[in-house]
């Protein structure tokens, strides 16, 4: 085993037998589950001395040609080496009035206009020599996007007080999302070594509009919380989502990703809302409460390439939070599980080898796995400016999952264990 450095003037090798080493602690064992077997496999680590001393004890042998455009690796760093400015400015013009004096209508019209401008780094596509050594180099370029995008947003918002504690609210207007500078980018792709990915901007890429419409019954209990119902729709020109275009090696499973905009999209949901103190109850049981709240909703988009519509990426179908609360007598409780659906998250494009086809359905995207997370906290306050309290996170420990086009064919799973604090604090 050795580690090569590859510079100009040849390779350097530094044999691992040359450095302080331990075997792996495998911490009871590597998948017991199916007899641990490749606790024989394991290379040996370097001891934390060693890693300490690395740099120091190796350096003249190591940094001199790190990061000289002549250096066999360099084109590793070019497609992190980019900068941007943003420029943005906006006028806001609105109306408000009162109708029959329950009617409220608040009309507006957004100007903004935002120019981007986006250089970075990548390599010239005809090799240099250097006659001096004979090497033989690409040198590195700078290329720049301007991106210049008008957005006009016009908004309408009515509200029809029914009672004094009854509301109907409609709105519609147009909205935009511009596209951030790393999806802009123009050059070499970022080039993420864990999980084997390029990543390249995409300069052509457009901003994404939508007209929404919403519709909300809202009903108060004074202040003691709220009920509310509601449903919207949104229709989405250019929707923005990430995508895998085709492997750049098949012996090294490196994946070229980049981002498109989609055709027509739209969502349709429904989401409803209730906070309420039970100040009904008898005694000490009037503390208690609930905050909950849940969306619901339907996407399509098109995709380029794909016979059919599909749902949205970074649309979750499901979303819902449900906390239980308690406060009186200075005594501050809560408990709240939060639940997320499963998504899509990035297209796969990408060509299937062997068989020259496209991908026509989901089969092979990637999906964000439902996520459940469940947290408490209690606290108590004393004396005005006393309080001590307890806050627990993470206590169902859920995966953080991923997945390509079904749950059985896991990409990433992560556990990030439970963790809590407790703590004092005064206020003066």
């Amino acid at each position: 085993w050795q580690f090569n450095k590859q510079t100009q003037a040849g390779s350097v090798s530094l044999p691992m037998t040359s450095l302080d080493l331990q075997t792996f602690n495998a911490r009871g064992g590597y998948l017991p589950e199916y007899g641990s077997p490749y606790s024989n496999l394991f290379m040996p680590f370097l001891t934390k001395s060693q890693l300490s001393n690395m740099v120091n004890q190796f350096s003249s042998r190591w940094f001199e040609y790190t990061m000289n455009e002549q250096n066999q690796e360099y084109w590793q760093w070019v497609g992190s080496s980019y900068k941007y400015h943003e420029y943005t400015g906006a006028a806001y013009v609105m109306v408000n009035a009162t109708v029959f004096g329950k009617l409220n209508l608040t009309g507006g019209l957004r100007l903004e206009n935002n120019i981007m401008q986006v250089s970075a780094d990548t390599l010239d596509t005809k090799p240099t020599i250097d006659y001096t050594t004979g090497y033989v180099y690409y040198k590195t370029q700078t290329r720049t996007i301007t991106n210049n995008n008008l957005a006009i947003l016009p908004s309408l918002n009515a509200t029809l007080y029914i009672k004094d504690n009854q509301n109907l609210r409609f709105a519609v207007s147009r909205t935009s999302h511009r596209q951030n500078f790393a999806e802009l980018k123009p050059g070499a792709a970022v080039i993420n070594y864990k999980d084997l990915e390029y990543t390249f901007g995409n300069p052509n890429l457009k901003p994404t509009y939508s007209v929404n419409l919403d519709l909300a019954y809202e009903y108060f209990w004074g202040n003691k919380g709220m009920f509310s119902v509601g449903t919207y729709y949104k229709n989405v020109t250019n929707h923005i989502f990430a995508t895998s275009e085709a492997d750049a090696d098949p012996t090294t499973g490196i994946i070229y990703k980049s981002y498109q905009n989609s055709g027509k999209s739209w969502v349709w949901g429904a989401e409803a809302m209730i906070k309420r103190q039970f100040t009904f109850l008898p005694k000490f049981l009037s503390g208690l409460g609930v905050d909950a709240n849940i969306t619901y909703s339907i996407s399509r988009m098109q995709v380029p390439g794909r016979p059919s519509k599909q749902p949205m990426a970074e649309q979750t179908p499901l979303l819902y939070n449900v906390a239980l609360f308690y406060e009186k007598y200075g005594l501050s409780a809560r408990i709240a599980l939060n639940y997320t659906g499963a998504f899509l998250k990035e297209l796969n494009l990408a060509a299937v080898t062997g068989l020259g086809l496209v991908h026509k359905d989901a089969s092979f995207d990637v999906f964000m796995g439902k996520y459940y997370s469940l947290d408490a906290q209690v606290a108590y306050q004393f004396k005005k400016h006393f309080t001590v309290f307890v806050e627990l996170n993470n206590l169902l420990d859920w995966p953080y999952f991923e997945y390509r086009g079904d749950p059985q064919r896991p990409i990433r799973v992560e556990y990030y264990r439970q963790k809590g604090q407790v703590g004092f604090k005064y206020q003066l």
